[in-house]
C-alpha cells in the first residue's frame, strides 16, 4: 500500500482577519511516500524527507522570522546533509538532533544546493522569543487512500506579527492577497507553492488591477470572478509595481486546498 502524507496548513488568525475575525483557513498539499515533516522555526522553513534525503519543502518570507535570523539563506529543494557534524537522512533524525540541542546552542547544517556544498548555522531559539502573530498548524496524516485521514502529527508555528486587514490565500498559486488602504495587493508569497504561475514576475506588494480584463478592487470581487473560471482556463491579471503596469498569464490550476471560515 502506498503511503501518502497529507500536509494541511491551518492558519489560525490572531493578527489579521479573513472576512471575519477569529477565522480559520485550511490549505492542503500531498507528498507521496514521504517520511513526514519538520518545521525549523528560527528560519520559518519546512523540511521533508524521502528516499534518505532531507529537503527544504517551503521557505516562508524572511519578515516572518524572529529578529536576528534574517540573514540565514535556505532555498526550496536545498538538501540537508549534516547537522552538527552528524549525517542525517530523515526528518526524524533531524528532529532528534534539534530537540537534543539546548536553547542558545548552535545548529550547524551542511547543505547541498544544485551540487554546491555550503554551511549555515544559527542558535536555537527559545519558543517564547518567537514573534507574536498568526499561527500556522501543520498536520501530517498518514493514509493509504485519499480521504482516509488516519490521525497523524500536529505541529504549530508562528506566521509573523504586524499584519492587519483582510487577507485570503489564492489556492494553487502560492499567493496570499489582501486589501490595504482600498487597494488589492499581493501580501505574501509562499515559496515553493507558486509553480502554477510559471515564469510570471509577481512580488509582494504588487497591486492587482484586473482579472481577465475586468477591473477588480476588492477580495470579494476578485475571488467571485476567479471561482467562476474552469480549471485549465486562461487567467490573465494586470498589476502594478511602483506605478508601472505589468501583466501575467497562466492556466487556472486544480484547487489543491479548501477554505473554512469559522466564528468562535
Amino acid at each position: 500500500m502506498k503511503l501518502i502524507y497529507k500536509l494541511s496548513f491551518l492558519v489560525l488568525l490572531t493578527g489579521f482577519s479573513l472576512q471575519t475575525s477569529n477565522a480559520q483557513v485550511t490549505m492542503e498539499r500531498r507528498i507521496e511516500g514521504g517520511d513526514g515533516i519538520f518545521h525549523l522555526q528560527e528560519v520559518q522553513t519546512i523540511l521533508t524527507s524521502k528516499d534518505d534525503t532531507i529537503k527544504v519543502m517551503t521557505v516562508l518570507p524572511e519578515r516572518m522570522r524572529p529578529k536576528g535570523y534574517g540573514d540565514i539563506v535556505l532555498k526550496k529543494d536545498d538538501e540537508i546533509l549534516m547537522v552538527n557534524a552528524k549525517r542525517v537522512k530523515t526528518v526524524q533524525e533531524f528532529e532528534e538532533l534539534y530537540n537534543a540541542l539546548e536553547i542558545g546552542g548552535t545548529l550547524k547544517m551542511g547543505i547541498r544546493r544544485k551540487g554546491d556544498l555550503m554551511i549555515e548555522s544559527f542558535k536555537k531559539i527559545d519558543p517564547e522569543d518567537m514573534p507574536a502573530g498568526a499561527h500556522i498548524m501543520i498536520r501530517t496524516d498518514a493514509s493509504g487512500e485519499e480521504g482516509d485521514h488516519g490521525g497523524g502529527m500536529i505541529r504549530a508555528f508562528t506566521m509573523g506579527g504586524g499584519d492587519s486587514g483582510d487577507m485570503r490565500p489564492w489556492f494553487g498559486t502560492g499567493l496570499i492577497l489582501g486589501e490595504e488602504e482600498g487597494t488589492l495587493k499581493v501580501m505574501r508569497i509562499m515559496e515553493g507553492m507558486t509553480g502554477a504561475l510559471g515564469k510570471a514576475d509577481i512580488k509582494e506588494g504588487d497591486e492587482i488591477k484586473s482579472l481577465n480584463g475586468q477591473e477588480v478592487e476588492t477580495l470579494d470581487k476578485f475571488f467571485e470572478m476567479y471561482e467562476k473560471l474552469d480549471t485549465g482556463s486562461k487567467v490573465e491579471i494586470e498589476y502594478a509595481r511602483a506605478g508601472k503596469k505589468m501583466q501575467a498569464a497562466f492556466e487556472k490550476p486544480n484547487m489543491q486546498g479548501k477554505m473554512m471560515l469559522r466564528r468562535n
